[in-house]
C-alpha cells in the first residue's frame, strides 16, 4: 500500500487521556488580533479564553452619535463625506475580520471534530484487538464479529484480521480471505512494534471502487504476550465530509456568512485529500504550490489570513487550523482550510460603497438630501454591526457557560444534572422565561425524560405528568436541528396544552447532537421583552446546543473508560496469572492476589521489595534480572521458563514474561510487568501427550495397515497413516487436500459397490469390503477395508475410523490354491485312470510281444497283432502324458546341465521346426540342475511344438539359458520364489501372442486354441506339472501380435553334472535261473509276467497280496533273490512288504513295478530302501532287461 504515518498511543494515566492538556494545548493555539492586511497579513486569534471582554462600544453609544449625524452633516457636507467614507471602510474592515474569526472558528472546529472522530476509530481498533485475541482460533467467528461492527459503523469500509504470518484469515470482504499482506507497512510496523499504526489518506486497495480511506491498526496478542496477528480497519473519507457538510452549514446558519464556501483537508505532506472542487481531489498539494494558508496552518496555530485564490485568482479570507489530536493520541496532523470570497463577505456594503463613491462624483444633487440617505444608511449598517457584536457577546457568554460544563466532565458524568445546567445557561442567554430540555434514547425517537426550569414546584404538581413525546415534540424530534416559532400554537402539530398548563406563544427548539446522534432538544418559550426570539437567540442557542453535544459525547466516553478502568482492576483480581509490575531495579510495585497466592505472603511483605526477594529459597528466580535487562534493552517481551521451588518444597515449572511499559514521549521503558504462569501440570500433560503421539507414531509408521479417521459426512480426512502412500502411491498430503481421492482411485467396477456401502454400513459398523484400487502407475491392489463408528458422549456417531489392508498377496495365493487344488483333483483322476490302465496294457503288450516272437513275419496274423502292439504303445504313450501331468509319474533325477540337453536334442528341434529359426544363447558357466533328464526334454519339446504352431508363417525360436541369484524374498519382483541361486531356461518366439484371458488358462488340461483335432490340450499342462514335479516355477509372458516368452525357474545345485547319456548305448539282455518272488494283486499281469519270467529260465513264485507272499517265502525254504511286487496294492503295499521280508532274507533284491505312484509313498518305499523300477506298462525285452539290472546291482533292499 501507500506511504503511512506511525501513531503509537500509550496512555498516561488511568483513563487513556489527558484532557487537560488537550484543553491547554487548545488554549494555546488561539490567538486573538484585529489586524486586517494584504496577502502576506496574518491575523492569530486565541478561541475559548478564560476571561473575555466585552465590546467596548455599546449599543447605546453609537444610537447616540448617529442620532446627531443629519445635522452634522448639514454643516459641514464635505466632513460628513469624509466620515462616510471611513465608516465604510471600518465596517469593510470590521467585516473582514469578522468573517475572518468565523472561518478561522469553523476551520478549528472541523479539527477538533476530525480528531475526535479519528480517536474513536482509534479506541475501536484497539478494543478490536483485544476482543479478537479471543477468538483467533475461529476465524469464522471472527468474521462475523466483523462484519457485526461494520454494520454498526457505517464508517468502516472494510476490516480484517491476519494471523502471525501475515495471511488474511477473517475479512468483511470475503475475496481478501487468504491473501498475503505481509509485505504491508501496516503489518510489518504492528508486528514489529506491538503499537497501534495509523496510516494517513491513501486509496483502498480491497473492494471499494478507489475510495480514500484512512487506515487503523492493532496487533493482537494472545494471553502469553506473544503477537498472533493483526486487526485493521479502513475508515471511508466520505463519513469524514458529511461531518465537515453539517459543520459548514451549522456554522453559516449560525453566523450569517453569506455566499459558498471552500473548503479543504491536507496531509502532513499539504496534498488536498479533501476539496470542495471534487476535480482537485488528490491532485493538488497546496504546501508545494506556496499557497500562504496551507503554509500558515503548519505552525499548529489556528487564524485566517487574506490572499489570492490559487485558482480563481479573487481575493478570499481563509481559515486555518490543524489536528491536534487527544491527549497522548498524536492523530494524523492534517490542515484544515475554510476559505470565504472577499466580495461576498463584503456584499452587505458593496451597495452602499457604490453609492458612497457615486455622492462623491455627483456634485449637482441636492446635498443635503444625499448625506443624509447617507447617514440613513450609515445608520442601517451601524444597526447590523451591533447586531454582530451582539452574537459575539451572547457567544462569550456560551464559552463562560461551557467552562462550568467542562468541569463536568472530570467528575462523575451525570446526564440529568447537565441537562440542567444546559437549560438554565440557555434561559440566561436569550431571557427566556421557560426552559426544557427532552432526553431521547440511543435511537434518538422515544423521549425519555423532561427536565424544565422556570415553572414553579406548584404548578408542575398541578400538571401533573410529563410530556408524551406526541404532538409538536414528537414534530420536532424528527425535524431538523433548529426551529424558531413566532407563535407555536399556530403550528399544524400543536395539540393544545395539558390543564393549568401557562401560556405559550414564542418558541425556539434546537437539537443537541454529536456525530449523528440526537441527546437531547432544547425548549424555549417566552422570550422577555419581546415577541420572538431573534436570530442571535437562535445562532446563541445552536452554538450552546453544539458544544453541549461534544461534551456530553466526552463525558459519556469518559465513563466508558472508568468502567473499562474498573473491568482492568477486577479482571486483575480474577487472573489465574499471577502479574507484578516492576521498576527498572526490579522493585515491586504491584501485584494481584495470585502472585500474593503463589509465593504464600501478603501484600505488605511484598510491594517495594525486590522480586528476588520475596521468593522463598536460594535465588529460584534469579534469571529475573537479566530478563529485565534483556527487555530494557531490546525493547520487546521477554519469556522464559524456569524451574522453581515452592515454598512447601515442590518443584514447579514457570513461565515468565517481561514486558516494558514505555510512555509516549520516552526512548526507553520506565517500568516492566511480570506474568508468572505455573505450567507445571501442562508440561506434564505435554510430555505425556508427546509420549503418546511418538507411541502412536511409531504405531502408524510401522505397521502396514492403514489407519484412517474421517468426518461423517466424509467430506474431511481427519488422519491417515503413513501406510496409505506405500499401498494407494499416492502421498497422505493428497487424500488430507481431496478426500475424493479415494473413491477415485478404487476400481470402477468395484466403485459403486463400495461407496454404497460406505454410506450405508459404516455408520453401524458393518462396514467389511474388499475392493481394487488402481494405483497412479495402473498397477492393481486388492484391499480389505473396515470401518467403525466413533460415539460422542451423547451416543451419537461423530466420527469414523477404519483400518484398510492390502490383501492383493493373498488373493494371488487363494488363486493359486484355487488352481493347484483343481490341478491336484484332476491329477488324482488321471493318476486313478493311468494306474488301472497301464495293468491292462502291460498285459496287452506283453501278450501282443510274445505272439509276436512266436509268429512268422508272413503269417496273416502278424499284421493284426503288430497293430495291436503299436496301439498299446500310442496308449502307454498317453498314460504317460497323464502321470506327467498329475506328477505320478516316476522320475529319475540326475545333476543335468541343460546346456547339454539342448545340444542333444538340437537337431531333433530343427527338424520339428522346420523353416523356423531356431536361435540358441546359452550361458558359458550355467549350472546344474536336479531334474529328470526326459522330462526336461520332452518340456522343451513341448515348448517348441506350441512355438511352431503359434508361428503358421514363420517366424523366430530362441532359447536361452542363464544364472540367476535372487535376493531376500520380497526384495524383488519374484517375490513367490525362495531367495537363492537358480538356473533359467526361456523360450521365446515371435509368434500371435496371448491375451490375458488366455494366459490365465494356459496350464489347464484339456485346453487348446488350437482346431479341432490339432491338439489334446496337454502340452503346457504337462510341462507345468513336470517343472512343478521337479521343484520349479513357469512364468509366461505374452500380448496379442507380440510373441510369448515362457520363463523356467529350476533351483541350481552347486555339483558337478552326470553322464547323463553313457547308460543308453543299447546291450543283450539274458535270461538266468535265479527264484524271483512275484507280487502282484492283478491276476492277469501277474499271470503274464510269470510267463516272461519263466519262459527265461528264471524260477517264480506267485503271490496276489503281502500276506500270501509272506507266507510263500516262509514256506520256501530256498533262495529268493529277486522280489518283484506291485507298489500299490489292498492292505500292504510293495514297500511295507519289501520291510517284512528283508529282515528274513537280507540277501534278496527288489524291483517294484507300478502303473502309478504316490510321489511321497514311493519316495519312502522305493528309493528309500534301494529298490530298482519298472515303469507299467511294459514290454517283455523291457521286463528281462530291468530283472537282470535289478539282480546285478550292487543295493540290497534294506529296510529304512
Amino acid at each position: 500500500m501507500g506511504s503511512f504515518s506511525r501513531r503509537s498511543w500509550q496512555p498516561t494515566d488511568g483513563l487513556g487521556r489527558n484532557s487537560s492538556r488537550c484543553r491547554t494545548q487548545r488554549d494555546r493555539l488561539r490567538m486573538s488580533g484585529t489586524g486586517i492586511a494584504t496577502d502576506s497579513s496574518v491575523t492569530v486569534r486565541r478561541s475559548r479564553p478564560r476571561a473575555r471582554q466585552e465590546p467596548r462600544v455599546m449599543a447605546k453609544d453609537i444610537k447616540r452619535v448617529y442620532r446627531w449625524l443629519p445635522w452634522l452633516i448639514i454643516a459641514v457636507t464635505g466632513l460628513a463625506l469624509f466620515v462616510g467614507g471611513l465608516s465604510l471602510a471600518f465596517i469593510q474592515k470590521r467585516l473582514v475580520a469578522s468573517a475572518g474569526e468565523n472561518l478561522a472558528s469553523m476551520a478549528e472546529d472541523i479539527a477538533e471534530k476530525l480528531d475526535w472522530f479519528l480517536f474513536e476509530r482509534y479506541g475501536d481498533v484497539q478494543m478490536l484487538a483485544q476482543a479478537l485475541a479471543f477468538r483467533r482460533n475461529d476465524p469464522e467467528a471472527m468474521a462475523k464479529y466483523l462484519m457485526v461492527v461494520q454494520q454498526a459503523s457505517t464508517a468502516y469500509v472494510w476490516l480484517a484480521v491476519t494471523d502471525r504470518q501475515g495471511r488474511i484469515v477473517a475479512s468483511t470482504e470475503p475475496s481478501s480471505v487468504g491473501s498475503d499482506r505481509s509485505h504491508a507497512g501496516w503489518f510489518q510496523a504492528a508486528r514489529d512494534g506491538l503499537i497501534i499504526v495509523l496510516g494517513d489518506v491513501e486509496p483502498l486497495d480491497e473492494a471499494g471502487g478507489g475510495m480514500d480511506v484512512v487506515a487503523f491498526t492493532a496487533p493482537i496478542v494472545s494471553q502469553q504476550g506473544q503477537f498472533v496477528g493483526v486487526v485493521t480497519t479502513r475508515v471511508t473519507l466520505t463519513r469524514l465530509e458529511e461531518i465537515l457538510t453539517r459543520t459548514l452549514q451549522s456554522f453559516q446558519r449560525r453566523q450569517g456568512i453569506q455566499g459558498s464556501i471552500e473548503y479543504q483537508f491536507l496531509t502532513h505532506e499539504g496534498l488536498a485529500f479533501v476539496d470542495s472542487d471534487l476535480r482537485h481531489k488528490g491532485l493538488v498539494n497546496l504546501l508545494k504550490l506556496g499557497l500562504l494558508s496551507a503554509q500558515l496552518s503548519e505552525s499548529g496555530q489556528s487564524g485566517f489570513v487574506e490572499e489570492e485564490h490559487i485558482r480563481l485568482h479573487v481575493p478570499v479570507v481563509t481559515g486555518y487550523a490543524r489536528t491536534m489530536g487527544i491527549g497522548t493520541f498524536r492523530g494524523l496532523d492534517w490542515g484544515v482550510l475554510v476559505r470565504a470570497n472577499r466580495a461576498q463577505i463584503l456584499a452587505p456594503v458593496a451597495d452602499v460603497t457604490w453609492y458612497v463613491t457615486l455622492a462623491g462624483l455627483i456634485v449637482l444633487g441636492p446635498m443635503t438630501g444625499l448625506l443624509l440617505w447617507t447617514a440613513k444608511q450609515v445608520r442601517m449598517e451601524s444597526e447590523q454591526t451591533n447586531a454582530q457584536l451582539d452574537r459575539l457577546k451572547g457567544l462569550n457568554r456560551v464559552g463562560r457557560a461551557l467552562e462550568n460544563v467542562e468541569g463536568v466532565q472530570r467528575t462523575e458524568f451525570a446526564l440529568p444534572e447537565f441537562f440542567q445546567l444546559v437549560i438554565e445557561t440557555a434561559v440566561q442567554l436569550t431571557g427566556a422565561r421557560y426552559g426544557a430540555v427532552g432526553q431521547f434514547d440511543e435511537s434518538g425517537k422515544e423521549l425519555v425524560q423532561f427536565i424544565t426550569t422556570g415553572m414553579d414546584e406548584t404548578t408542575k404538581s398541578r400538571i401533573g405528568r410529563l410530556p408524551t413525546g406526541r404532538g409538536l415534540l414528537g414534530f420536532l424530534a424528527q425535524e431538523g436541528d433548529v426551529l424558531r416559532l413566532k407563535d407555536l400554537t399556530r403550528h399544524p402539530t400543536f395539540s393544545g396544552f395539558p390543564p393549568h398548563h401557562p401560556p405559550m406563544h414564542s418558541f425556539l427548539g434546537v437539537s443537541i447532537r454529536s456525530h449523528g446522534r440526537l441527546f437531547g432538544r432544547i425548549y424555549l418559550t417566552e422570550k422577555r421583552g419581546a415577541d420572538e426570539f431573534s436570530e442571535i437567540d437562535e445562532q446563541v442557542i445552536a452554538t450552546l446546543a453544539a458544544e453541549a453535544g461534544v461534551a456530553i459525547e466526552k463525558g459519556l466516553f469518559l465513563s466508558q473508560i472508568r468502567t473499562a478502568e474498573l473491568l482492568y482492576r477486577t479482571t486483575m483480581i480474577a487472573l489465574p496469572v499471577s502479574v507484578v509490575r516492576l521498576d527498572l531495579q526490579g522493585i515491586i510495585q504491584f501485584a494481584n492476589p495470585c502472585f500474593y497466592a503463589l509465593i504464600q505472603r501478603n501484600e505488605a511483605d511484598t510491594v517495594g521489595r525486590t522480586i528476588a526477594s520475596v521468593i522463598h529459597g536460594e535465588d529460584q528466580l534469579d534469571e529475573t534480572g537479566e530478563m529485565l535487562r534483556t527487555a530494557h534493552t531490546h525493547g520487546k517481551p521477554v519469556t522464559r521458563e524456569v524451574e522453581w521451588v515452592h515454598p512447601t518444597g515442590e518443584r514447579r515449572v514457570l513461565r515468565l514474561c517481561v514486558t516494558g511499559m514505555k510512555p509516549a514521549a520516552a526512548a526507553a521503558a520506565a517500568e516492566f510487568v511480570l506474568t508468572i504462569e505455573d505450567i507445571t501440570e501442562r508440561k506434564q500433560s505435554e510430555a505425556s501427550l508427546r509420549e503418546s503421539e511418538e507411541r502412536l507414531r511409531q504405531f502408524a509408521e510401522t505397521i502396514q495397515q492403514v489407519f484412517w479417521l474421517t468426518t461423517l459426512d466424509k467430506n474431511r480426512m481427519l488422519y491417515v497413516s503413513p501406510a496409505y502412500e506405500k499401498i494407494w502411491g499416492m502421498t497422505c498430503e493428497s487424500l488430507y487436500a481431496s478426500p475424493r481421492a479415494w473413491a477415485e482411485a478404487i476400481h470402477p467396477d468395484d466403485r459403486e459397490r463400495v461407496m454404497e456401502a460406505a454410506l450405508s454400513k459404516q455408520v453401524s459398523g458393518a462396514y467389511h469390503e474388499e475392493y481394487r484400487i488402481v494405483r497412479p502407475d495402473g498397477s492393481v491392489r486388492w484391499i480389505l477395508d473396515r470401518a467403525f463408528p466413533v460415539r460422542d458422549e451423547s451416543g451419537a456417531v461423530c466420527r469414523i475410523i477404519g483400518v484398510a489392508e492390502d490383501i492383493t498377496d493373498r488373493k494371488q495365493m487363494e488363486e493359486q490354491l484355487r488352481h493347484a487344488q483343481k490341478m491336484e483333483a484332476m491329477g488324482q483322476l488321471a493318476g486313478g485312470i493311468a494306474h488301472d490302465f497301464n495293468n491292462l496294457l502291460t498285459v496287452i503288450t506283453g501278450n501282443s510281444e510274445m505272439l509276436l516272437f512266436t509268429l512268422p513275419q508272413g503269417d496273416p496274423q502278424f499284421e493284426s497283432i503288430q497293430e495291436i502292439r503299436q496301439a498299446s504303445e500310442r496308449a502307454a504313450a498317453l498314460t504317460h502324458q497323464l502321470l506327467a501331468f498329475s506328477r505320478k509319474q516316476v522320475i529319475q533325477p540326475r545333476r543335468v546341465d541343460l546346456n547339454v540337453v539342448i545340444a542333444g536334442i538340437e537337431a531333433i528341434l530343427r527338424r520339428l521346426l522346420g523353416p523356423i529359426e531356431l536361435v540358441t544363447r546359452l550361458e558359458t558357466d550355467l549350472g546344474c540342475v536336479k531334474a529328470d533328464i526326459g522330462q526336461i526334454e520332452q518340456v522343451i519339446l513341448n515348448l517348441a511344438v506350441n512355438a511352431r504352431d503359434a508361428m503358421p508363417k514363420g517366424g523366430r525360436l530362441t532359447i536361452e539359458t542363464t544364472n540367476l541369484v535372487l535376493g531376500e524374498a520380497g526384495g524383488h519382483r519374484h517375490s513367490h520364489l525362495h531367495p537363492g541361486p537358480y538356473v533359467l531356461l526361456v523360450v521365446s518366439d515371435n509368434g500371435v501372442g496371448m491375451d490375458e484371458a488366455t494366459q490365465s488358462r494356459i496350464f489347464e488340461p484339456f485346453f487348446t486354441t488350437k482346431p479341432r483335432g490339432k491338439g489334446t490340450g496337454f502340452g503346457l499342462s504337462i510341462v507345468h506339472g513336470i517343472i512343478d514335479q521337479s521343484g520349479g516355477h513357469i512364468e509366461i509372458h505374452s500380448q496379442p501380435g507380440r510373441g510369448t516368452m515362457l520363463t523356467i525357474f529350476l533351483p541350481r545345485e552347486d555339483s558337478v553334472a552326470d553322464d547323463v547319456y553313457s547308460g543308453n548305448q543299447p546291450h543283450k539282455i539274458q535270461g538266468g535261473n535265479e527264484t524271483i518272488l512275484l507280487v502282484e494283486d492283478e491276476d492277469l499281469v501277474r499271470s503274464l509276467v510269470g510267463d516272461i519270467l519263466c519262459s527265461n529260465g528264471y524260477t517264480v513264485l506267485e503271490a496276489c497280496h503281502g500276506d500270501e507272499a509272506l507266507q510263500v517265502s516262509r514256506e520256501y525254504v530256498g533262495s529268493i533273490h529277486l522280489l518283484l511286487t506291485d507298489v500299490i496294492m489292498p492292505d500292504m503295499n510293495g514297500g511295507q512288504l519289501s520291510k517284512r521280508l528283508m529282515p528274513t532274507r537280507p540277501e534278496m533284491k527288489v524291483l517294484f513295478m507300478s502303473g502309478y505312484t504316490d510321489s511321497s509313498t514311493f519316495h519312502q518305499q522305493v528309493w528309500a530302501q534301494g529298490g530298482v523300477f519298472l515303469q507299467k506298462p511294459f514290454t517283455p525285452h523291457a521286463l528281462t532287461a530291468k530283472v537282470r539290472e535289478a539282480l546285478a546291482s550292487s543295493k540290497q533292499g534294506a529296510g529304512p
